[in-house]
């Protein structure tokens, strides 16, 4: 398997957990909470992870021209 290509599972997965995520930080982005922080990072690398996927399965379509 590539690894640098994510399945159809794996990628609705990221999508589902980076939605949780962005959800709970609404939730507490008005508190002084200090998993605020962290938080952030773990949506910054699901958003990279899947950014990155998204980019590198565009460039591996084949040119039908």
């Amino acid at each position: 398997m590539n690894k640098d290509k994510l399945s159809n599972e794996e990628r609705e997965l990221f999508q589902r957990e980076l939605n949780r995520l962005m959800q709970l930080r609404k939730q507490i982005a008005h508190t002084t909470s200090p998993y605020l922080s962290q938080l952030n990072s773990q949506i910054d690398l699901l958003t990279n992870v899947l950014e990155e996927t998204d980019a590198n399965s565009l460039n591996n379509q084949p040119d039908f021209t």
